[in-house]
């Protein structure tokens, strides 16, 4: 009997082992398209924004919303899809420390991205992009409050769910592969193809990628489903050390909001808009030198190829103007 245990024992050992090294080894061949984003936006880091001056961080409305072949300025997209300016600071300090010359640096993250880092687990942890290092900065220093800031309206966390949740982040980290089970068993690993040439476009568009591809869309973002505009503590720190760096590398900073569909602007409550405007007024006193193009606003339906995301004629009319400002 105790023979048998030990068999057992060793045998599913040695199977955790081998999954575990399937997880590292093969990630292109089971993650969907979000992982090239992610594997972009390290090479980016790696070989020190490619020696290009002025880049894009955000979130995915940048990513679709800024054209860098169509501006004046040499410009990389390094928007990552889903992620907020906790990704953001991170971003810019290896950025730093890989000696990249960045003299400007166009922040744009979307107002829900401000209120919830939601993919914090689902993308940033899994693709490895933030380290066990970010982790421990994020949740003993961005994280004060002690809340559940992946979560669009955060509870405190207890102790236990502080230390289950920390637990969580590290062995997403260390490609446990209970929480890439799914993505393994969906996937059949035939997705290796599909994210090679996916990652060959990004890298031929300086990171640019088109999420919405309608003619025109008027369907509801996500920030219309909510009544108040509550900015996350976790993230406004991680944005305010964003912009402290930035200043301390003497680099500029352009923070840009990309506009809404006429059908969601229309559709966001006056305490939303009001609370949002407050707290870009905070930030503008707070930090003077950055230059704010934050304000909410529309463009017609006709610019926009699905709920959240501008169609390449929309793209095209927001590299415009923010070739006005650079």
């Amino acid at each position: 009997m105790v023979k048998y245990l030990k068999r057992t024992v060793l045998l599913l050992s040695l199977s955790y082992i081998c999954i575990t090294g399937i997880v590292i080894a093969f990630p292109e061949y089971y993650m969907d398209q979000s992982f090239s984003i992610f594997k972009y936006g390290k090479e980016l880091i790696e070989h020190n924004a490619f020696g290009v001056n002025t880049i894009i961080i955000g979130d995915s409305r940048a990513q679709a919303g800024f054209v860098p072949d169509s501006l004046t300025k040499t410009t990389i997209n390094g928007a990552l899809l889903g992620s907020s300016p906790i990704e953001g600071y991170f971003q810019l300090e290896k950025l730093m420390k890989q000696g990249a010359s960045i003299d400007t640096l166009i922040v744009s993250y979307g107002a829900l991205h401000l209120m919830s880092s939601e993919y914090y687990f689902i993308n940033s942890l899994r693709y490895s992009y933030l380290n066990i290092n970010d982790v421990n900065t994020i949740h003993n220093t961005f994280n004060y409050k002690n809340d559940a800031f992946w979560e669009i309206h955060p509870s405190e966390l207890s102790y236990f769910e502080q230390y289950t949740s920390r637990i969580k982040a590290y062995l997403i980290l260390l490609k446990c592969p209970l929480y890439f089970q799914e993505s393994i068993t969906s996937s059949k690993f035939r997705r290796n193809k599909p994210n090679r040439s996916f990652y060959s476009d990004l890298v031929k568009n300086k990171g640019y990628y088109l999420y919405g591809k309608d003619a025109f869309s008027n369907a509801l973002n996500e920030e219309t489903k909510e009544e108040d505009f509550i900015v996350n503590s976790t993230i406004s720190t991680a944005l305010k050390e964003l912009f402290k760096l930035a200043q301390a590398n003497n680099i500029h900073v352009v923070y840009v909001n990309m506009p809404y569909n006429k059908a969601s602007y229309n559709q966001l409550s006056t305490a939303f808009i009001n609370n949002y405007k407050n707290y870009m007024n905070s930030l503008k006193q707070e930090f003077p030198e950055v230059e704010f193009k934050s304000e909410l606003f529309l463009l017609s339906n006709g610019y926009f190829g699905d709920a959240s995301h501008l169609n390449r004629k929309g793209a095209i009319k927001m590299t415009q103007f923010l070739n006005t400002v650079l």
